[in-house]
This record gives structure tokens, sequence and C-alpha cells, in this order.
């Protein structure tokens, strides 16, 4: 990305350029990373790239961004739960006898269980971005040295 593309990445964002130390960080693992907006963000957009072909993480990650949301939010719904269920069957590597536990727990109605559930797919997504956790970081390695983009205002 050149320069300019810098910018105007910054003008619409208002992230900067990642910097040493945010590589640093992010290197540390996916958590470190995912629990960064500026880190989250960057990272979005390199799973989006249209030149790439990380349609499925790119999935494993709104997986993840739904389920931070609803644990977030507080009390989850049954219907919310599910449907982050449903969606965790069909693209994350998690085991069919916890997906039917987790089936179980949300049909019980335990606003305890049904957030342990979320959590637990949570968890899921992030291990399953794992790997192109490290491509992400490689190519930012690769990228060249990251510096800040200083804007001049005229």
């Amino acid at each position: 990305m050149s320069h300019l593309q810098w910018l105007g990445v910054w003008a619409m964002t208002g992230f900067t350029k990642p910097e040493k130390s945010d590589l640093d960080r992010w290197s540390k693992g996916p958590s470190y990373l995912l629990a960064d907006p500026k880190g989250l963000h960057y990272f979005k957009e390199f799973l989006n790239e249209p030149e790439r072909d990380f349609s499925s993480q790119a999935k494993y990650l709104e997986i993840w961004e739904e389920c931070e949301r609803l644990i977030n939010q507080g009390a989850i719904s049954k219907n919310d739960a599910n449907s982050v269920l449903e969606e965790a069957k069909d693209h994350l590597s998690m085991d069919y006898g916890d997906l039917t536990q987790a089936e179980n727990q949300i049909e019980l109605g335990n606003e305890e269980k049904i957030q342990e559930v979320v959590m637990n797919v949570r968890e899921a997504a992030k291990e399953d971005l794992t790997a192109v956790h490290s491509i992400f970081i490689e190519f930012l390695k690769r990228s060249g040295s990251p510096k800040k983009v200083k804007c001049l205002i005229l």
C-alpha cells in the first residue's frame, strides 16, 4: 500500500499504519490481535482482500465478532445463541459431541449455560483463525518496516 493509500485509510478509519509495537503485540497470538481495534481492522481488511482466498477465515472472524457482540451485550437470547451455533456447525471445526451438548444447553434456557455456549463458539472461531493469524503476521513483516504515516493539514 502506498503512503497515499495509507493516508486514505487513516482518513476513513482513524487508524495509522501498523507500527513495530503493534506488530510485536499482535505476534503474541490471535487473542492480542483480536483485542486491539486497530489490529482487528487490518486483519479483517487482509482477510477480505479479493486477491486472497481467505473467505472461510473471514467467516470465522465474522462468527467471532458476532459472539463478542453477544457476550458484551449481556443476556443472550436462545434465538441468538442458536443462530451462532448454526453458523459454527456450518463453518467451524467443532466436535460433533460439543455441538450436540451446546444445543442441549441452549434448549434448557439457562442464561449462564447459553453464555458459555457462545463463549465456546467464540473460542473455536479464534482457534480456527490461528493459522491465518500467522500468515497475516508474516505478511506485515514482509511489507517492510511499519512506520507511522503523518498527515499534514495545510
